[in-house]
C-alpha cells in the first residue's frame, strides 16, 4: 500500500496535493512553522575537507569537528556532546590516505560482525574516487565501515560496495574514556586514484551511535550526503570535497 502511494505521489505529486487541500494539515504545517517550497543545496556549498600532505604519523593536520546540529541524517541526540561527538583528520602521501577520527560516546556498543557492524557505534567513510557524485552500490565507489569491536572482540572493517573486508585497509582502533579513536590507512591503489597535489575527492565520513541506556536509541550524522536529483530521478549522492593540499 505505502509503495504504491510513493508511486503514484513520484508520478503525479496527486497524493500529497491531495493531502495538502486540507484545512487542517494546512493550518498544521503554518503552526510548525513550514513554508512552501524546496531547497536546493548548490554544489558549490559543499564543504571542502583539506588534507596535509606527508604525514604519515598523523600528527599535522588540522582537525575538523563534525557538527550534529547541522549534519544530523536521522535520530536524536539528548546529551550532545556527551552522546555524540567526533573530531576527525586527513593526512596523504603518495601512496596512502591516513584518517584519524576520535568519536567521544558516552555507551560503546559494538557488538556485530563486519558484513553487519553498521548497526552499531561506527564511522563510515563514503568516497567516489574520480566521479562527483557516489552512486550506491557501484563497485568503483566505496562506503566504508569501522568499528572498534566486534563478535571476537577486535576491530571490524568492510567495504559494502564490494562485499568483503578489503585487507589492504589498515585500522588501528583503541577504546578511550570518553569513547575511542581510529586511525585508517587506505592505499590510493585500492581507491584506482593517482594522487596529485590540489586535485579533489569526493568524501564524506558518518558516524552512527546507539544506546541502550538513554532513550535516544540511535543516531547518524553524516558531514555531507544529499541525494542529487536530475529530472526528477534520483542520479547519486553529493558528498563534500577533499582537497590534497601540497603545502
Amino acid at each position: 500500500g505505502p509503495i504504491m502511494l510513493m508511486i503514484e505521489n513520484c508520478l503525479s505529486e496527486f497524493v500529497w496535493k491531495y493531502f495538502m487541500r486540507n484545512e487542517y494539515i494546512k493550518k498544521a504545517m503554518r503552526d510548525a512553522g513550514f513554508k512552501e517550497g524546496s531547497i536546493k543545496l548548490e554544489p558549490d556549498k559543499r564543504p571542502v575537507i583539506v588534507a596535509q600532505y606527508a604525514d604519515s604519523t598523523f600528527g599535522k593536520g588540522k582537525f575538523y569537528k563534525l557538527t550534529p546540529q547541522q549534519t544530523l541524517e536521522y535520530g536524536a541526540l539528548t546529551k550532545y556532546p556527551e552522546d555524540l561527538d567526533c573530531d576527525f583528520k586527513v593526512t596523504w602521501d603518495e601512496d596512502n590516505l591516513y584518517l584519524r577520527v576520535k568519536v567521544r560516546d558516552n555507551e560503546v556498543i559494538a557488538e556485530e560482525e563486519a558484513a553487519t557492524l553498521y548497526k552499531n557505534d561506527c564511522v563510515e567513510l563514503y568516497i567516489a574516487p574520480n566521479d562527483e557524485r557516489l552512486y550506491w552500490g557501484n563497485t568503483k565507489h566505496f562506503q566504508l565501515g569501522f568499528a572498534p569491536s566486534g563478535k571476537n572482540g577486535k576491530p571490524e572493517k568492510y567495504a559494502w560496495f564490494q562485499g568483503r573486508d578489503i585487507e589492504a585497509i589498515k585500522l588501528n582502533s583503541k577504546l578511550t574514556k570518553e569513547g575511542y579513536e581510529f586511525k585508517i590507512i587506505i592505499p590510493f591503489a585500492v581507491l584506482n586514484i593517482k594522487p596529485k597535489a590540489n586535485s579533489e575527492i569526493s568524501f564524506s565520513i558518518a558516524v552512527h551511535d546507539i544506546d541502550r541506556k538513554d532513550n535516544t536509541k540511535q543516531a547518524k550524522f553524516n558531514l555531507y550526503f544529499v541525494p542529487y536529483y536530475k529530472d526528477g530521478y534520483q542520479s547519486g549522492f553529493k558528498l563534500a570535497r577533499l582537497k590534497l593540499a601540497k603545502d
